[in-house]
């Protein structure tokens, strides 16, 4: 039932052949007893049977069919426009591999409500078992100088929200106005560091993030189970890793280059035999000639996201 006097908030959920995944998804999310939202899949025209799974099981959910897999950046930005024509208050993305523990949402709401000055938050994100906090989630939690001090293995928080320079894009929860300050998602990312693209152009903006440790979700990363992750998969990680370091509105243009080659030669660094090492250098140096051509259009991207919200 709605309660048209809260906040409304729209959740999307990024859909691509999750048939193993969304149906824990949705029914971990629907049980959160907030009365002011609606839960929306996006299809990146998924070729099993994930779509069948949600219109049969769950016909209160509304799907959002597209034509090709317009990948992360734009699949969420398809959901993002939607919210906004719709005038949702709070818009929150969510990957298909996620299961969200009980009043996820009503929390995430709370802590926007009591702390406004915070516009994009994230639940505390573990591993797909629950058992430990997600490495990802981990990273961006140990940037607040009070997370260093509690014992976070036993999960007993010190705070209820951590203010923190970025975001895991596995669960993301926005007030609406950010939007219009910041503009969506690039979609030359397609997948991996988009959302480090886009919390960087946060930073830029003066936007302040946090963590709400009231507020938890469990996720399968990818990251954890490399050898599952498909080669375009892993070269999209690789070339955006180098990519987002480019585009950095925060420091000199000198610096973004530095720093893209100090991400790929860290690629090459990690690959653990000869052979794989001299495969990692063929592949970055093919990155760094891709990005050079489309060197321009990077350039104007930055410029243009340093002055307006793109992407809208």
């Amino acid at each position: 039932m709605k309660n048209r006097n809260l906040p409304s908030a729209s959740v999307y959920i990024l859909l691509w052949n999750g048939s193993k995944w969304i149906r824990n998804c949705l029914q971990s999310i629907l049980q959160d007893p907030y009365p002011n939202f609606k839960v929306n899949v996006i299809d990146n025209a998924s070729s099993d049977n994930a779509v069948e799974i949600v219109e049969i099981e769950f016909p209160q959910v509304r799907i959002i069919k597209n034509k090709k897999n317009y990948g992360f950046a734009e699949g969420h930005n398809i959901g993002i426009r939607d919210a906004l024509r719709n005038n949702a208050d709070y818009v929150i993305l969510l990957n298909q591999d996620i299961v969200a523990h009980p009043f996820w949402l009503t929390r995430l709401i709370e802590v926007a409500g009591e702390n406004p000055e915070y516009e994009v938050l994230s639940p505390i994100i573990f591993d797909y078992e629950g058992h430990n906090i997600d490495s990802h989630s981990l990273i961006k939690l140990k940037h607040n100088k009070d997370f260093k001090n509690v014992d976070y293995p036993s999960n007993n928080f010190l705070n209820k929200v951590y203010e923190v320079p970025s975001l895991f894009g596995a669960a993301l929860f926005f007030n609406r106005n950010v939007f219009t300050k910041i503009g969506l998602f690039d979609p030359l990312f397609f997948l991996y560091h988009e959302e480090s693209d886009f919390f960087q152009r946060a930073f830029y903006h003066k936007i302040r993030l946090a963590i709400v440790t009231s507020s938890k979700i469990n996720h399968w990363s990818a990251s954890s189970h490399p050898d599952e992750m498909r080669y375009y998969v892993k070269y999209l990680n690789h070339r955006n890793n180098i990519l987002v370091r480019l585009k950095n509105p925060n420091d000199t243009i000198f610096n973004n280059f530095a720093g893209a080659f100090n991400a790929g030669l860290q690629n090459i660094r990690k690959a653990k035999s000869f052979l794989k090492k001299i495969k990692m250098t063929f592949l970055t140096l093919n990155i760094f000639v891709i990005l050079l051509l489309r060197l321009p259009q990077i350039l104007y991207k930055r410029f243009k996201e340093k002055k307006y919200p793109a992407y809208l």
